[in-house]
């Protein structure tokens, strides 16, 4: 009898520090695996070091993402052109940059020089914005990511069930 009540009490003991591990906030690459539900309806999918980031069942973007710690890093690889109205493709930043840039290739004689430049670098840093690198921190309580830069909070997802 005493040995049942011992292996009931070390059972008890567990199960409470389970929940307290549970009930934790969560870092780390594979508490962030799965897909994930933003206040808009937009869904932040991540799978072992790549994202895809939809809305309505659209892909927006995707890339690749790493974490260290607290922190997670993302690189958009591709963009959908469905915004820049060239269809719902995804592409690279390189396809992009000479989609956008042949579509704006107005002949010199139509085009002050000067205008012409700083159009070109307009969809230069278009291109670097879109694809920059971006780093983070997060944090996991329950079924909520929560993403923060600098200390202020950015995102808030639920855990898709």
């Amino acid at each position: 009898m005493v040995n049942k009540k011992k292996a009931l009490g070390m059972l008890v003991i567990v199960l409470v520090f389970a929940i307290m591990v549970i009930g934790c906030n969560r870092t780390g690459a594979s508490s962030l695996e799965g897909i994930w539900i933003a206040e808009d309806g937009s869904e932040l999918e991540l799978n072992d070091g790549n994202f895809e980031v939809r809305y309505d069942q659209i892909i927006i973007a995707k890339g690749t993402y790493t974490v260290s710690g607290d922190s997670k890093t993302l690189i958009n690889t591709h963009y959908n052109g469905l915004f820049l109205d060239l269809g719902p493709e995804l592409y690279t930043r390189s396809e992009l940059e000479a989609i956008l840039k042949s579509e704006y290739d107005f002949p010199i004689e139509e085009m002050d020089e000067f205008f012409e430049a700083d159009f070109l670098d307009y969809i230069d840093q278009f291109l670097d914005e879109v694809f920059e690198m971006v780093v983070f921190n997060f944090s996991i309580t329950g079924n909520t990511l929560a993403w923060t830069m600098d200390g202020i909070p950015v995102l808030s997802y639920t855990k898709k069930q």
